[in-house]
């Protein structure tokens, strides 16, 4: 392992980035930079450059040049839409409850998917570093994950990561905090039948005060295994996770 977590092949005295291999002797890939690169950034068309020249400021864990300052770049992008959609929402909410009625529930149900379109906006920035799964592996459960996916790429290739996007985990919606808590019992079901499944659940907002301590409370009593599904909140964990423990 070298300093920037990656694996070293001994034979051909190389890193191992998954996309390439990176030679560190001389600052270059062993072959041309699958990614096209991006006219905002000029030295992204560098086909052997490692991290713009810049090893010790940058990493690149897909072999396709991703530097830190990109990734730094992306991670203030969705976390500043992620700020403006939080903002948004707080301000439709005083409007919708004060109507109360069914106008309340529709707002609760628009926050649901708010909170799968933010999750997709995170995976889509490694879409070539998974597939999704054909609709008959959701067989088994109560209701179809957010996403289930293939690995393709990164640290644990050929492993389902299986994402459940969500606006916020509140064990006072007594509905959705009991819909989810069926949930994870499936979804860990699942990972156990199959093996090799990574889950994650994600939200938008962090948990509200409480919320994990009675969740894992009642799996515990439940003998549901919580220890293997990542509770992640907010875009730019969700980023970091993706990066550097996935790999991705």
């Amino acid at each position: 392992m070298l300093y920037s977590g990656e694996q070293f092949d001994t034979g051909l005295q190389q890193q191992y980035l998954r996309a390439r291999y990176y030679d560190q002797g001389n600052g270059r890939f062993n072959r041309l930079d699958p990614f096209r690169g991006r006219h905002s950034d000029p030295q992204s068309f560098h086909k052997y450059a490692y991290t713009h020249g810049d090893p010790v400021n940058g990493i690149d864990p897909t072999g396709e040049a991703l530097s830190v300052q990109q990734l730094n770049a992306t991670r203030t992008r969705l976390e500043l839409r992620n700020m403006s959609i939080v903002s948004r929402a707080n301000l439709v909410r005083t409007n919708r409850f004060s109507a109360g009625g069914t106008s309340a529930g529709r707002f609760l149900r628009q926050l649901g998917r708010v909170g799968e379109r933010q999750m997709w906006s995170v995976l889509r920035v490694f879409q070539s570093s998974w597939r999704r799964l054909p609709a008959k592996l959701g067989a088994g459960f109560s209701r179809r994950p957010d996403a289930l996916l293939r690995l393709t790429k990164g640290n644990f290739p050929g492993w389902r990561l299986l994402v459940e996007g969500k606006w916020r985990l509140n064990w006072r919606s007594t509905q959705s905090y009991n819909r989810l808590f069926k949930q994870l019992a499936d979804f860990t079901k699942y990972a156990s039948t199959t093996g090799k499944t990574k889950i994650v659940v994600w939200s938008v907002r962090s948990p509200a005060g409480g919320t994990m301590v009675r969740l894992k409370a009642r799996a515990a009593a439940s003998g549901i295994n919580l220890s293997k599904v990542e509770f992640i909140h907010g875009p730019g964990k969700f980023l970091d996770y993706l990066v550097f423990t996935l790999g991705l």
